[in-house]
């Protein structure tokens, strides 16, 4: 029966290589090699796009800051990254990994290769 299912999810692949297929190849994130902090906010916007979600607050010295979150989909969709950036006053001070979801479900991907490499015996 888990036969079935997954032949009906997965008809045409053959192999555990054949399933990477389905989404976004990128492996890293676009900002991966980026390190421009100081970058003017609006330059960074005509770069990079409206961003996933973001927070605006003034700080202690009266400080205008701007945190603006980027998530990818990265390797066919199996890993959601987000990416937190601050900016002060219109200007890039921080970069940081705010999160990484792996959606692989390891035991799950491990049964369907072997299933496919029962079914590709037969």
């Amino acid at each position: 029966m888990t036969v079935i299912a997954y032949l009906l999810l997965f008809a045409s692949c053959s192999t555990t290589s054949e399933l990477y297929v389905l989404g976004n190849t990128n492996k890293t994130s676009m900002f991966a090699n980026f390190d421009q902090l100081g970058m003017d906010k609006n330059s960074f916007l005509k770069k990079f796009g409206t961003p996933t979600n973001k927070e605006i607050y003034v700080d202690d010295q009266n400080n205008l800051i701007e945190v603006l979150y980027y998530t990818e989909l990265l390797n066919q969709d199996w890993i959601a990254v987000t990416t937190k950036f601050r900016f002060k006053n219109g200007i890039l001070i921080e970069q940081k990994k705010e999160e990484i979801i792996n959606y692989i479900d390891k035991e799950a991907l491990d049964a369907i290769s072997r299933d496919l490499r029962l079914l590709k015996t037969r």
